[in-house]
């Protein structure tokens, strides 16, 4: 309710009961900050409504004039107070805000704005949420009857016409035999709709009810235009098609004889359980889905052709599941010299075919179901039984799944009679292609190759690699921990389990027959295994050269025996030390005086240090010393008698460049790993899986 209101009050001053305004004993001038609240009680009570505000209000000679609005707080026949605030200090007593009295007519206005502008001829005030303001009045708004639509007065009826009798829009007794709609629109001709959920509701059905018709069509649609589509179903079946007349009934039949033409093309775009176009036969002998192209002309005729975009679309599906005879559930035939059976293209399934032929009990035995056959008759040129493409990055040509639990199943099958045929034939043209990947996710391993030839050279796997750098097999093994990337076996008494040759006379000296390369200190890069004593975890035959620290528990030579060759061996010990010791020894006889000079190589000080010597005289008593040791690659012997042999050896540290960076330490702990476990375990009276590396990569059972 706005009410304007005046004060005027001199300087503030505060008591425990009282607030007065006074300025030096002139009114106010200046600004305010003002707050202004309601009650329902003069002192006390509860505050109605919001508290209205005004900052930094203009005063001028202590007078200021507000309008209030309270909005959403009633006045009828209640008492209101009004607390004014000037710099948050309430001002004086609260003032009683009275009712005053107001015409009938006005009362419905109580208490709400009211629009500045005046209604117009016709217009009545509406509440528009905020104010009354001018609006239409409902009842004298105009219509007018459309396309259709008769109007008379206020009432609208239907305007029919054509050939019918009825006149409620409500009838269906219209009769359109025979008649025809013809347009243009970039929408649909004709659109027809039925959402009953009960089985088997339809939007369209068509029939050809007469028997004695050879090539009656239930329903037949037609385009000329170059990328047109007679049929274009849409759903979880695109379109499916039913025939039950004789043996010559068809379904779905599409025909067209021109080159390049498409009988029937199904397009299946929804989620992984639509389908493009199905086949199904329940009679024995039958044929799911038959595409036949017999064009004379040129280009790529197609009986069948079956797309689906969609991950897990199916582009043909073709299902044989009678109980007798030889079930097909795609049959593709190609008396063409470049003809291709069936051809599946897809981003998900090309060609999925079902043959299930099941007896009485179970599969009967004998009975051999078809889920796929492809047929190329022709006896010359690159005919295919069964082509499929695909051209998504994750698309699958050719997949064969058996989903049998039992038994030994096979996904796929392939034979060759031809003497050099080929059973198998996988390419990957691009960089990084894959021409065949198997994997499995059990225990049994992605491929197996046999060969049960018994005569010649029978080979299982052959791997042929053509690129000068490249690398003909790759093994990984990506299961972490006892994985193994190759096993290898043989049973036979001279059989190799791994045969690898550098087939090359003129191969460069980085060549190698068996690289073996680890990226961890403590990883080994070829190990060779013998369980059975005596027997060799590895052997050479040639020349060795390492070129890093050889460990071995004990070093030993092995040559024919030179009194009994044909017959015995002849073995040595390597001497052994706790440091990288060289030995040199030789013979001197000293001159006239007693004395002799060693000459030494030229490298000798370059290599050794810490020079340790021996002298043993031969044939006499006399005494022999070193008179000059080692320097500038010689050292000095005399003895006590002139003419004397002495036999002398100088043992020397290495200090090399690889000496200085290697030095073996002489005592070190196992690794935690080793500790417990022994390099030769029946020294110690331990047994034998107890020995340091058995049981780190125990072959799995096979």
């Amino acid at each position: 309710m706005p009410r304007p209101c005046r004060w005027r009050r001199r300087r503030l001053s505060r008591s425990p009961s009282r607030a007065s305004w006074e300025q030096s004993g002139s009114p106010l001038n200046g600004n305010a900050n003002l707050a202004f609240k309601l009650y329902d009680v003069q002192s006390g009570g509860t505050q109605q409504g919001a508290t209205v505000s005004a900052n930094s209000y203009p005063v001028l000679d202590g007078v200021f004039a507000i309008d209030l609005n309270f909005a959403g707080v009633a006045f009828a026949e209640a008492n209101r107070w009004l607390q004014v605030e000037v710099n948050g200090t309430p001002m004086g007593p609260r003032i009683e805000i009275l009712p005053a009295p107001v015409a009938g007519s006005a009362r419905a206005l109580q208490g709400r704005g009211v629009s500045a502008t005046a209604p117009s001829s016709g217009q009545v005030l509406k509440w528009n949420g905020s104010a009354w303001a001018p609006a239409a009045d409902a009842g004298g708004s105009s219509y007018t009857a459309g396309p259709g639509l008769l109007l008379n007065g206020t009432e609208f009826s239907a305007s029919f016409g054509g050939s019918g009798a009825a006149n409620s829009v409500a009838r269906s007794d219209h009769g359109h035999y025979g008649n025809s709609w013809s347009g243009s629109s970039a929408l649909f001709a004709l659109w027809l709709e039925n959402n009953n959920p009960a089985s088997g509701a339809a939007a369209v059905f068509a029939k050809f009810d007469n028997p004695a018709s050879t090539d009656g069509v239930g329903l037949r649609a037609e385009t000329n235009a170059t990328d047109g589509i007679g049929v274009y179903g849409v759903g979880t079946e695109g379109v499916r098609g039913l025939s039950v007349a004789g043996a010559n009934g068809r379904g779905v039949f599409g025909w067209r004889d021109l080159p390049g033409g498409v009988g029937v093309d199904g397009f299946a775009n929804g989620d992984a359980t639509t389908v493009g176009v199905r086949g199904t036969t329940n009679a024995a002998g039958g044929t799911a889905i038959y595409g036949v192209n017999e064009s004379d002309g040129s280009g790529v005729g197609v009986g069948v052709l079956g797309r689906s975009r969609n991950i897990g679309g199916i582009g043909v599906h073709g299902d044989a599941s009678a109980i007798s005879g030889t079930n097909v559930g795609v049959l593709g035939t190609t008396t063409a010299t470049n003809g291709t059976g069936v051809r599946g293209t897809s981003g998900g399934v090309g060609v999925a075919g079902e043959g299930v032929f099941q007896g009485t009990s179970g599969i009967a035995s004998g009975n051999q179901g078809i889920g796929v056959l492809g047929r190329a008759i022709h006896d010359t040129g690159p005919v295919t039984g069964v082509r499929g493409e695909v051209y998504s990055p994750l698309g699958v040509a050719l997949e064969a799944v058996h989903n049998a639990t039992t038994g030994q199943p096979k996904a796929l099958v392939a034979g060759t009679y031809a003497p050099g045929g080929t059973a198998i034939h996988a390419s990957g043209t691009d960089a990084g292609g894959i021409g065949v990947r198997a994997q499995t996710t059990g225990t049994g391993p992605a491929i197996v190759a046999e060969n049960f030839g018994t005569t010649g050279l029978a080979t299982a796997l052959r791997a042929v690699g053509g690129s000068p750098n490249g690398t003909t097999s790759v093994f990984e093994a990506t299961g972490g921990v006892g994985a193994w990337a190759i096993e290898a076996r043989t049973s036979g008494n001279t059989g190799l389990g791994v045969y690898a040759k550098v087939n090359n006379a003129s191969a460069g000296t980085s060549a190698a027959a068996v690289l073996g390369e680890v990226n961890s200190a403590n990883a080994v890069a070829i190990r060779g295994v013998n369980s059975v004593s005596g027997g060799l975890a590895g052997r050479f035959e040639g020349n060795v050269n390492v070129t890093g620290t050889l460990s071995a528990t004990t070093k030993l030579f092995r040559i024919d025996h030179p009194l009994d060759p044909a017959n015995r061996y002849l073995q040595h010990i390597a001497i052994e030390s706790d440091e990288m010791a060289n030995i040199y020894s030789g013979n001197v006889v000293t001159d006239a005086k007693g004395y002799a000079r060693v000459d030494l190589p030229a490298w000798f000080e370059a290599l050794n240090r810490d020079f340790r010597y021996q002298l043993a005289v031969i044939g006499s008593f006399a005494r022999a010393m070193v008179a000059e040791e080692v320097a500038g690659n010689r050292f000095a012997i005399r003895t006590d008698e002139p003419n004397t042999k002495v036999s002398w050896q100088v043992t020397g540290i290495r200090q090399d460049a690889w000496a200085e960076r290697n030095r073996i330490p002489v005592e070190l702990d196992k690794a935690q790993a080793e500790r417990g476990k022994y390099l030769h375990p029946e020294a110690h009276g331990a047994p034998a899986d107890k020995r340091i590396g058995v049981g780190d990569q125990a072959k799995p059972a096979r």
